[in-house]
């Protein structure tokens, strides 16, 4: 068995309520939101394990370490044409 279980997280800002949340993850019930990048990073990581031992430690098994990536999504506006 691996030492160390892999988890993503994409997370968004939405500046017109500025705050930080998540959009996706594979850790399930993590639904958070802060006002800045690194709240929200430090929120993610102190909630996560205590989530993955609640929904799905049995089928995962246990493990050292829990290693997560944590992406911030950008949405851009298309080009316009000439």
């Amino acid at each position: 068995m691996d030492s160390q279980l892999a988890f993503r997280v994409f997370v968004s800002h939405d500046a017109d309520n500025a705050v930080w949340f998540v959009v996706e993850s594979d850790i399930p019930g993590l639904n958070v939101e802060a006002p800045t990048l690194d709240a929200l990073v430090e929120a993610v990581t102190d909630l996560a394990p205590h989530l993955i031992d609640e929904n799905i430690r049995d089928r995962v098994g246990s493990s050292r370490e829990i290693a997560i990536s944590i992406s911030h999504l950008v949405t851009v506006k298309p080009l316009q044409a000439a």
